[in-house]
């Protein structure tokens, strides 16, 4: 039985839009650690992440909303839920753009 080659690293495959976000909380830790995200798009059903600090021993994640949008080509909606309590909705956001979200600020800061 023979087994097909695997896909080379640098494939050429087209990759798919994604959102990602950092987070700075004002309010709760400064790492933002416990954010939940709720973005929606037309495309599909409603995705939620969270920031988390580690899921196992000696392991780190990422401190970032990551997204993964398939066809989607605008974000209708991101409601972001502080660990503080607070809410945050950002309307008609691009795809494939690092946002730099602060808790109690009325937008994503420019520039990131």
């Amino acid at each position: 039985m023979q087994r097909a080659a695997p896909a080379p690293c640098n494939s050429r495959r087209k990759r798919s839009p994604g959102a990602e976000s950092t987070a700075e909380a004002t309010h709760s830790n400064r790492d933002a650690i416990g954010v939940k995200g709720v973005l929606h798009t037309a495309e599909g059903e409603p995705q939620q992440r969270s920031v988390r600090g580690g899921s196992g021993f000696l392991s780190n994640d990422p401190l970032l909303l990551r997204f993964w949008l398939g066809s989607a080509t605008r974000i209708e909606k991101l409601e972001v839920h502080w660990p503080s309590g607070a809410t945050q909705t950002l309307v008609d956001l691009e795809v494939d753009r690092l946002r730099h979200l602060r808790e109690h600020a009325a937008a994503p800061i420019a520039g990131s």
